[in-house]
């Protein structure tokens, strides 16, 4: 992307700051998030933004049962459930990060096989799910 529009880096920045008022914390992954949104709006990835929105409130719902219930006998059942949720988001990222003009960080952050890609999947969990939050208000 070479040079974004004001009116959509002022639009994206509202939601962001909207988000974190919310919550009243900052989002977890911030400049990423900032850039996923910025990416689909240049490019109209509504209906992709709202995929990615609904399986990141999957993977946060799992994960905070698998976090929940490590004691119990339905802790395998929900360690795959995480994985898949994972691999869920992981692909609801592809045609955004596809479009990015910062594809080499957002790939290292989300799509990349090392253990931290995991925190930093279920932190962009969290933030899409403040998200669904906003949307729904």
């Amino acid at each position: 992307m070479s040079e974004i529009p004001n009116e959509i880096l002022e639009s994206t920045e509202s939601v962001v700051a909207a988000l974190e008022a919310l919550h009243e914390r900052p989002l977890l992954m911030k400049p990423a998030f900032h850039e996923l949104l910025i990416v689909c709006a240049v490019h109209d990835l509504a209906s992709e933004f709202n995929t990615l929105v609904y399986k990141g409130v999957c993977l946060n719902n799992v994960y905070a049962s698998f976090a929940k219930h490590q004691d119990h006998d339905s802790v395998d059942t929900l360690k795959r459930e995480v994985q898949v949720c994972l691999s869920d988001l992981r692909e609801a990222l592809l045609p955004i990060v596809a479009k990015s003009s910062q594809q080499d960080k957002l790939r290292d952050a989300f799509l990349d096989n090392s253990p931290a890609v995991v925190d930093h999947l279920v932190s962009l969990a969290d933030d899409l799910n403040r998200m669904r939050d906003l949307q729904k208000q």
